[in-house]
């Protein structure tokens, strides 16, 4: 996953975005990137162990991240 390049950018920031969709039970969690981000992404960890950055427009992704809040809630 591609990160800050400097002290200065919050870590981790998301600058090219994963174009597919990851099934849901390959999801480990999926998480917002820091606001001061220029682009808002999620980083999704998946069972593979790799963390990949999806766009928040997304809409699998959007679903994904309001299911791990609901269930974290509950």
């Amino acid at each position: 996953m591609p990160h800050g390049v400097n002290e200065i950018t919050p870590e981790p920031c998301c600058f090219k975005f994963f174009p597919g969709a990851i099934p849901r039970q390959e999801i480990i969690s999926i998480v917002k990137t820091d606001t001061r981000c220029h682009k808002k992404a999620f980083v999704v960890s998946a069972a593979n162990g790799k963390d990949i950055c999806v766009s928040q427009n997304v809409r699998w992704a959007k679903a994904a991240f309001n299911r791990q809040l609901v269930s974290k809630a509950e």
